[in-house]
C-alpha cells in the first residue's frame, strides 16, 4: 500500500477523530515445501488475495505485494477488524492445503505505521 494512501486514511480519521485499523497477512511456504520446490507460491498467493478481497468491504484499501496483503478498514477499531482477520483465516484454512504458513499482524490508530510504512 503506498504511504500516500495510508497517510491520507490516517489523516481522516485523525481529522474528524475516527477509527481506523489496519492488518498486514504474509504468506510463507514451510521448510519442507521450501526445500522440496513444488509448491506454487504465486497459485496460492493469487488465492489470498482473492480470500482477502472477498472477505473485506468494499471501502477497505487492499494492495497485495509479493508475499502479503495489507488492508486498512476506515470506521473500524482493532476489536472489529479481528472479525474480517477471523472470516479471511477461517476461509483460507478451508481453501488452502498447501504446505503454507499465514502471519497477521493488526494495529490501529498510531501503530499503523509500523504496518504500512
Amino acid at each position: 500500500m503506498s504511504k500516500q494512501v495510508h497517510a491520507m486514511f490516517s489523516r481522516i480519521a485523525e481529522r474528524y477523530d475516527r477509527p481506523l485499523a489496519g492488518w498486514r497477512l504474509t504468506v510463507s511456504p514451510t521448510e519442507d515445501a521450501r526445500n522440496n520446490g513444488a509448491l506454487d507460491m504465486d497459485g496460492v498467493f493469487r488465492l489470498v488475495a482473492e480470500v482477502v478481497a472477498q472477505e473485506v468491504r468494499d471501502c477497505d484499501a487492499v494492495t497485495a505485494g509479493e508475499d502479503e496483503v495489507r488492508v486498512l478498514m476506515p470506521e473500524t477499531d482493532r476489536d472489529h477488524a479481528q472479525i474480517a482477520i477471523d472470516r479471511v483465516r477461517a476461509t483460507l484454512k478451508e481453501k488452502i492445503s498447501e504446505a503454507v504458513t499465514f502471519s497477521i499482524d493488526s494495529a490501529e490508530g498510531d501503530e499503523l505505521g509500523e504496518l504500512f510504512d
